[in-house]
């Protein structure tokens, strides 16, 4: 039988006491969870946790690189629309754009070194720049759009972006390519954000009614449609968005948000690390590249490089560097997979080049349980630099 709160109950002063109690209750319990929340962000739990797990005893080390927000998108993905909102005046448009994963913003460092002796690095797309500008006395802006384990199904919603969103389109786009990228399915969050720009809104939902028949055409129609199949709320658009945001800006008060990329790294680290430990898997393990997510992905491609090129840019598409201390790969769908990516890149103003073996054994850093299989030194970035300049300058020079 259903039971309801009257007057009469509410005067009565075991209910009312009752009630208090909850009352009491829940505001300690927001209390303690504000408190948590205003220390979680001063102490990476789960980074200790993970360097507690490494067998070795080696410490893993990244080197401080040399990152500014009109050359770079310092949130590697966390929200592009913060991020390329600050290059769409006409004084910042970048000429020429990177599209890549982590192994353009990092750099490693050799196993138990102390990060702080040694000075920011300079990164690939900076010391391309630089090597132009040195040969032609051209200064060239450059703009490093990479993000962590970014897919090509990532790259082609973010291209979709620069093609047709900024007044001044890149008129150079350099694409990195790398089998490991083609096992990964899905847009991330802070890729979505872009759908807040009614411009960019406007065309995705265009693009993907044009190419519903892509094999990533669902992974684009879950981001741009609600389960509802209403359109995306867009920012302005409804006060439930209004108080998203004013949250978010109030959040910037807590250590726990703003340091939310180094623990969101360090919890996804300490996940690696146990698997590594209790299951044996680690990314120098062999693993098959197969499947939705290898299909979506070279859909993706071909389609963003046809969209690049078709907008006036000229491209470059190379296949990243590996670590020849790893296999990760079976041989014939390798194989397979170079010979898929060169067939993508066919268009007049579409350049490819295979720079699998450009950077030697002792460019790369180590992850946890044995030689790092993405990343690269700081002499792996001059390395690359190099390769690119000399694979692509020429045509490049002509570009830009």
């Amino acid at each position: 039988m259903e039971r309801r709160l009257g007057a009469s109950a509410l005067s009565d002063p075991k209910c009312a006491g009752g009630i208090e109690l909850h009352v009491a209750r829940m505001t300690g319990l927001a209390a303690l969870t504000l408190g948590l929340l205003a220390v979680a962000g001063t102490f990476d739990c789960a980074g200790w946790l993970a360097q507690r797990l490494t067998d070795s005893g080696r410490r893993t080390s990244m080197q401080q690189v040399v990152e500014s927000p009109g050359a770079h998108d310092i949130s590697h993905g966390d929200d592009l629309l913060a991020a390329f909102a600050r290059v769409r005046n006409p004084e910042q448009a970048p000429q020429a754009l990177v599209i890549g994963n982590s192994q353009q913003y990092t750099a490693s460092l050799p196993p138990n070194a102390d990060a702080s002796a040694f000075a920011p690095a300079s990164l690939t797309s900076d010391l391309l720049a630089a090597r132009i500008e040195a040969d032609t006395g051209r200064k060239v802006q450059f703009y490093n759009a990479a993000a962590p384990n970014q897919n090509l199904v990532e790259a082609l919603w973010q291209g979709i972006y620069w093609a047709k969103v900024p007044t001044t389109p890149p008129r150079a786009i350099l694409v990195q390519a790398s089998f490991d990228m083609f096992r990964k399915g899905g847009i991330r969050a802070g890729f979505a954000t872009l759908l807040r720009d009614p411009q960019f809104a406007r065309h995705v939902d265009i693009w993907a009614a044009a190419h519903s028949e892509r094999a990533y055409a669902p992974l684009f129609a879950s981001q741009t449609r609600s389960d509802a199949g209403e359109p995306t709320i867009r920012v302005g658009e409804s006060i439930q968005e209004r108080v998203e945001l004013a949250i978010r800006e109030a959040a910037t008060a807590l250590a726990v948000y703003r340091n939310r990329q180094q623990l969101r790294a360090s919890l996804l680290g300490l996940l690696y690390t146990a698997r590594v430990r209790l299951l044996g898997i680690s990314p120098t393990s062999r693993r098959h590249i197969t499947g939705a997510p290898y299909a979506q992905n070279i859909h993706a491609l071909e389609d963003l490089l046809a969209m690049l090129t078709e907008s006036g840019a000229s491209v470059y598409l190379y296949n990243a560097p590996v670590n020849p201390k790893v296999a990760m790969f079976y041989a014939e769908e390798h194989r397979a997979y170079l010979d898929a990516i060169a067939a993508a890149c066919v268009a007049p103003r579409c350049r490819f080049a295979n720079l699998e073996h450009a950077v030697p054994a002792d460019e790369w850093g180590y992850w946890i349980d044995g030689p790092d299989p993405i990343h690269i030194s700081e002499a792996g970035h001059r390395t690359l630099a190099s390769a690119l300049y000399q694979a692509f300058g020429p045509h490049l020079l002509e570009a830009l």
